[in-house]
């Protein structure tokens, strides 16, 4: 059970492919471990990323991340909200993060996505579905989508001027 404010996370993926994420120790026949975070509330903070093989980086102002654990099932619920402000860069060009928000519940070796919406420039992508198995993932996904054309070409690094919006709806199912 825990309140933290104002973290700042920064994790960075090198040029070798190395990064800074803590792993345990690796120990021959050791089962999984079982985990229960009852309650943590994360206010304000900021997550960053950055992979430096492939020149992205992102940077994610948080309102709140809400998780909720069930001793019952081992299931986590998971919600997080971000603050306006955030942007994703490739290479010298960037795309501000308008709203991100999200409600996953976190099962032992699934994910049922009740909801992620991403405002990314002048697009937004709303996606909800499920993730079963994560060592040979099977998706059950609904993706509504509104594109716009000219911010996301200009970000891509395409010197061809392009207008208007595109939406796009799309399921999938099965394995990647």
């Amino acid at each position: 059970d825990a309140h933290v404010r104002d973290p700042k996370l920064h994790v960075v993926v090198g040029k070798d492919g190395r990064d800074n994420i803590p792993r345990p120790p690796k120990k021959e026949n050791q089962k999984e471990t079982d985990y229960l975070i009852d309650k943590l509330l994360i206010e304000g903070g900021i997550l960053q990323f950055e992979d430096q093989r492939q020149s992205i980086s992102a940077s994610l102002p948080l309102n709140r991340i809400v998780v909720d654990g069930n001793p019952a099932t081992g299931n986590h619920q998971i919600d997080l909200q971000a603050r306006e402000g955030g942007q994703v860069s490739f290479e010298t060009r960037t795309m501000p993060v308008r709203s991100l928000t999200a409600s996953v519940l976190l099962e032992k070796k699934a994910a049922d996505v009740k909801e992620l919406k991403i405002g990314l420039g002048d697009s937004t992508v709303a996606l909800a579905g499920r993730i079963d198995n994560f060592d040979d993932p099977r998706f059950d996904v609904r993706a509504d989508t509104t594109l716009s054309l000219g911010s996301l070409v200009e970000f891509a690094g395409v010197k061809q001027t392009v207008r208007g919006d595109v939406h796009v709806a799309v399921a999938a199912t099965g394995p990647l």
